[in-house]
């Protein structure tokens, strides 16, 4: 290889790692995120007041708005309402099936929803004695309880990437019948939180997971922590078997250590909304930079003494041997 040719390998080898460490976020997070509830505009919280607290099997899985709403409105309501509580029954053809979801009549003013196939009469419970039996104390700290959470499902569920079964898509599927994708596996993760004895910030995150093969619909949790909200990844732990997406800073890197959390994973929570109106997930914390250790004298020097060592063995050697002579 020519001088030519090896510079120009030089100036260009950098940029085929590019798409390894960098990737365009679709959506700021936010530092004070509360919930997805507190994103929507007044027509949409009154919609979302409504259906996460009145359907039932008594009234058909229906609920009548006090006035009638915009088709939008309802259809974010439903969706934030997801995100929010992803154990509601009714809410659980979200994100697999917005669209199939419910159906809204704005002359009746009436959202009724459509369930998948699954006994309405018990699911609550046994997602209550799932949750219940992970062992969460009211002094768990966040990071022991998301490693509880994690290993529970991990050793109960079967990481699938199924998609024609809804209730795959659903906390029930990894809480209940043991097998789930990322989006069962981070309503989960959630569901689990909310109902523990202790209080932690959980939120649910769409998006795209990007690895060097391409780019995938993926779901994960944001959660806040002392310092901020980190990510995590249950599913992608249990897809690779691995432990490495637990409380990640931004700036942390995850299995594949070309990424760092925030490239390999990047929000669309729009996306899965179906709406052009931004809607921002939680802003990850970035772990400062640590400040580099400085090397000992060994660590400084090590390499010249040994040198130095080995030259002057050698002339003691040479001076020995031509004075023998």
């Amino acid at each position: 290889m020519d001088n030519k040719a090896l510079l120009a390998l030089v100036f260009v080898s950098p940029l085929l790692f590019l798409p390894l460490v960098t990737a365009d976020s679709s959506e700021a997070g936010t530092a004070n995120f509360t919930s997805y509830y507190s994103q929507l505009d007044d027509e949409e919280k009154a919609v979302y007041d409504v259906i996460s607290t009145v359907p039932s099997s008594e009234n058909g899985w229906s609920a009548t708005l006090a006035a009638e709403a915009d088709a939008d409105s309802v259809k974010h309501a439903v969706a934030a309402a997801y995100l929010d509580d992803p154990g509601k029954i009714w809410l659980l053809k979200m994100p697999a099936d917005l669209a199939g979801a419910y159906v809204y009549d704005p002359a009746a003013k009436t959202v009724t929803f459509s369930l998948p196939d699954v006994d309405s009469a018990s699911y609550g419970q046994s997602m209550a004695d799932f949750a219940g039996s992970i062992g969460i104390q009211t002094d768990t700290s966040v990071s022991e309880a998301m490693m509880l959470i994690d290993s529970k499902l991990r050793s109960f569920s079967e990481y699938t990437e199924d998609t024609d079964n809804l209730l795959y898509y659903t906390a029930y599927g990894a809480m209940v019948l043991g097998k789930a994708n990322s989006f069962g596996f981070a309503a989960a993760v959630k569901y689990c939180a909310d109902s523990s004895v202790a209080s932690y910030n959980v939120a649910v995150v769409c998006g795209m997971l990007n690895d060097p093969d391409g780019s995938y619909p993926h779901a994960w949790n944001a959660v806040e922590g002392s310092e901020g909200w980190y990510g995590a990844d249950v599913g992608l732990n249990e897809e690779k078997n691995t432990a490495h997406y637990l409380m990640k800073a931004s700036n942390d890197h995850g299995y594949n250590t070309d990424y760092t959390f925030a490239a390999s994973h990047d929000p669309d929570i729009s996306g899965f909304m179906e709406t052009s109106s931004v809607v921002n997930p939680p802003e990850l914390y970035i772990r400062p930079a640590e400040a580099p250790v400085e090397p000992t004298f060994l660590e400084k020097h090590g390499g010249d003494i040994v040198i130095i060592s080995i030259i002057a063995v050698l002339c003691v050697a040479l001076a020995f041997f031509a004075r023998r002579q």
